[in-house]
């Protein structure tokens, strides 16, 4: 019985340490949000990729009002938003802690209405 309440306690502690990593690995995530337009109709550009230099963890995409939303460790990052429709738009951005709001108006490459 003694060994198998050390072996409780061992799987315990790990539980507890595998835990406090994922929290402290959470912890320095930082919110960068904003909306995405087209730069001739003042629309939202729906279905734009964010992606972000140095590369991070997850896929990031605009929705239907144009918003986005990605949480990243703190650092200093280009973010960059693709869509074949639009012109390629490249932003430097340093998260320190505090979200970040971050609009692009995008260029249509062609008349997009």
């Amino acid at each position: 019985m003694v060994g198998v309440w050390r072996a409780v306690k061992r799987s315990a502690a790990l539980a507890v340490v595998l835990l406090a990593g994922t929290v402290a690995g959470q912890a320095g995530a930082v919110e960068v949000f904003g909306f995405l337009t087209n730069s001739l109709t003042s629309g939202a550009v729906e279905g734009a990729v964010v992606t972000f230099a140095p590369p991070v963890a997850g896929s990031f995409t605009s929705d239907a009002t144009g918003f986005y939303s990605a949480d990243v460790p703190a650092g200093n990052y280009t973010v960059t938003f693709t869509d074949a429709r639009y012109t390629t738009q490249s932003q430097p951005v340093n998260l320190t802690g505090a979200p970040v709001s971050l609009d692009v108006i995008l260029v249509p490459k062609a008349p997009c209405w």
